[in-house]
């Protein structure tokens, strides 16, 4: 009887170990795979640590490249003879331009001598430094002084060539500035926002067929404004620059907009 029972727990014994030793192989291997896939992803991450910082070496080489080229530049404009005025076609004109009320290129043209004249011997510095800083904050003061000192009073022979209603409903143009006499045009066009009277006054002139050529009377604005991300001219030019990180965008306060008289001319 004792054999008997023995000889079943053997049995037992031997059935047990016969479940239990796949399940302990898959454990193992389970295990080992996990082992193998964690190597992997650990070198895969060691690899792209070691390209990122390669990128963001060749990045900084690249960003000090461009630095470099653009202090480069900026020497060679301060060491080159101070820019002239925009050519003009003395034939075709009949206003001084050297007065910078004149015209909106004569104004153009006055604010860029003086940004020249202002910044002639100082350093712009790299991205960064404190000679960059000390720049933008002269060129942060140039500004507003060149706000209040070319603000004027105007009388500009202007030919209109648009003409648009706000959603505030006031009257925009968009008009040119030509020569009184010979008609050349003398610089860029600009938009100007007409007061209700002077609207209504503008509205009579075209049923008249007489809004071809009008005197805008008003105020100049210069509206010179610092743009820390634009160090030169740009593929467009627009708005206008004036020199590394100042560019401008004339606005004129409209008082009247009436055909010409001949103490206009």
């Amino acid at each position: 009887m004792r054999t008997h029972t023995c000889h079943h727990g053997l049995l037992a014994c031997l059935a047990a170990m016969a479940v239990l030793a796949p399940v302990s192989s898959a454990i193992a291997q389970s295990d080992r795979e996990l082992r193998d896939e964690n190597q992997r992803l650990t070198t895969e991450v060691k690899q792209l640590t070691r390209e990122l910082e390669a990128a963001k070496g060749r990045i900084q080489n690249l960003q000090r490249q461009v630095e470099s080229l653009r202090t480069a530049m900026a020497s060679v404009r301060r060491s080159s003879p101070p820019r002239s005025p925009t050519p003009l076609k003395e034939e075709a004109l009949t206003i001084d331009e050297s007065v910078p009320n004149a015209s909106p290129r004569a104004l153009l043209n006055a604010l860029k001598a003086s940004y020249d004249k202002t910044f002639a011997d100082q350093d712009q510095g790299e991205h960064g430094s404190s000679e960059r800083t000390i720049y933008l904050k002269a060129v942060d003061r140039w500004a507003a002084a060149a706000n209040r000192d070319f603000l004027t009073k105007v009388a500009w022979h202007v030919r209109v060539l648009d003409a648009q209603t706000t959603r505030a409903g006031r009257l925009e143009l968009k008009v040119q500035a030509v020569d009184p006499k010979t008609k050349t045009e003398l610089g860029d066009p600009f938009v100007i926002a007409l007061q209700r009277g002077v609207a209504r006054r503008f509205g009579q002139l075209q049923q008249r067929h007489e809004a071809d050529v009008l005197v805008l009377k008003g105020t100049l604005h210069p509206n010179v404004v610092v743009n820390r991300q634009r160090q030169d001219v740009g593929p467009f030019d627009n708005p206008r620059f004036v020199g590394p990180y100042a560019e401008f965008r004339l606005t004129v306060d409209a008082a009247s907009l009436l055909p010409p008289t001949d103490e206009d001319s």
